[in-house]
């Protein structure tokens, strides 16, 4: 199965958000339930229980994990579920991972929120690393600020926090305060005048219109 950093994200949210879902969305198969742990599957009863395996999750639509995967999936989540701050910010959510749709400058948008309530919404991401001066940077690089600019528009809430969280353990929560909001929706009103002019006058073959296009494409939709 080939391994992306989005299907990562995919199951991990999944685990941390809906756990009940990951169990029935998600199977690997573990050592500890095979016949005989200790072999591999040269051995024929550890064949014949992998491809029964195999077979009841493509008979029941559950995506394999490999047992590194599913480790990673269930260690996020603890550590999400139990920390002392990320913790009952979770348990306070209402909502989680909600389609949501609105309208901004003219256009029609439309994502997913990964959790809310009516004081705020969240968003989790799985990072390389969770100290502070490599969170600042993924912020910025990935414009993690337009995306909650963006989510806050149909929600009205007052608190915008992404939990953060590393292979290694580490979690941190970031919160947006009002004034990064409000530059977000500053840069992106800028960023969606400069697309409708282009899309109105033709204007592709310029180049400043080239890395507005190119900006227009979210990384984190």
């Amino acid at each position: 199965f080939p391994y992306t950093t989005l299907f990562r994200s995919s199951f991990v949210h999944k685990a941390i958000l809906l756990p009940k879902d990951f169990e029935t969305e998600y199977a690997a198969l573990l050592k500890s339930m095979l016949p005989n742990p200790e072999s591999n599957f040269v051995n024929s009863a550890n064949k014949k229980f992998k491809d029964a395996f195999e077979a009841d999750c493509i008979a029941n639509g559950k995506t394999m994990l490999t047992p590194a995967e599913y480790d990673l999936a269930i260690q996020m989540r603890d550590l999400a579920n139990n920390n002392e701050v990320s913790g009952p910010i979770l348990k306070s959510l209402t909502q989680r991972e909600e389609e949501l749709k609105w309208e901004f400058c003219g256009f029609k948008w439309h994502g997913h929120v990964d959790g809310k309530n009516n004081d705020l919404i969240i968003e989790i991401k799985t990072v390389g690393d969770v100290r502070p001066k490599k969170i600042k940077w993924e912020v910025e690089d990935n414009k993690w600020h337009w995306q909650h600019a963006l989510y806050g528009i149909p929600n009205g809430v007052s608190k915008h926090l992404t939990i953060c969280l590393d292979e290694k353990g580490g979690i941190a929560v970031y919160e947006f305060n009002s004034y990064k909001i409000q530059l977000a929706i500053a840069e992106l009103t800028s960023l969606m005048a400069s697309f409708k002019m282009c899309l109105e006058n033709n204007l592709w073959h310029r180049s400043e219109e080239r890395r507005v296009g190119k900006e227009c494409r979210s990384r984190w939709s």
